[in-house]
């Protein structure tokens, strides 16, 4: 736990554990400090809403994951206000949100997300839940999702593993 200790002429200090040791940050080191605590936390609770997320969407609660709509709540703030972006790193922003390429698009954990959702949002639009064969189409669109947010899941905690962020 980092501390603040006020030192002898009376100005304050800031230390933070290193290993087995507590060090004296400078004013670079505790901004950087700071910078990967926050990114650690926001790749830890993004993992977290990705698991729950995973857990709770499968083809037999259709009406609890279209009542969830398929989001990501907490990442799309953090994108939104912008804090996504100045906390992650190149690497973690290529994993989470992948990129485009010239033949399409790659990587990203949370496409999948975004993908099932446009799919299930598609599929209601064209035929809605009235009849046996959209709710069926419905069911198939959601037994991928549960079956692709679970690899995205395990694949975002080995991630945070070769990062060094403990997750469970």
């Amino acid at each position: 736990m980092p501390v603040f200790v006020r030192e002898d002429d009376g100005s304050l200090a800031f230390y933070y554990r290193q290993g087995e040791s507590s060090r004296r940050a400078n004013s670079f080191e505790a901004l950087e400090w700071n910078r990967r605590i926050v990114r650690e936390d926001m790749l830890r609770t993004c993992y977290l809403e990705l698991k729950t997320l995973a857990k709770v969407v499968g083809e037999n609660y259709p009406g609890l994951a279209l009542g969830l709509g398929l989001r990501l709540p907490y990442m799309m703030r953090r994108l939104e206000d912008g804090s996504f972006y100045q906390a992650m790193t190149d690497e973690d922003l290529l994993f989470i949100l992948g990129e485009a390429t010239g033949s399409g698009y790659r990587g990203g954990v949370v496409r999948a997300v975004f993908e099932m959702r446009y799919r299930l949002e598609q599929q209601l639009q064209r035929s809605g839940m009235d009849t046996v064969a959209a709710f069926e189409e419905s069911r198939n669109i959601l037994r991928n999702a549960a079956e692709t947010l679970s690899n995205c899941a395990d694949s975002f905690r080995n991630y945070l593993g070769r990062q060094g962020i403990v997750v469970e």
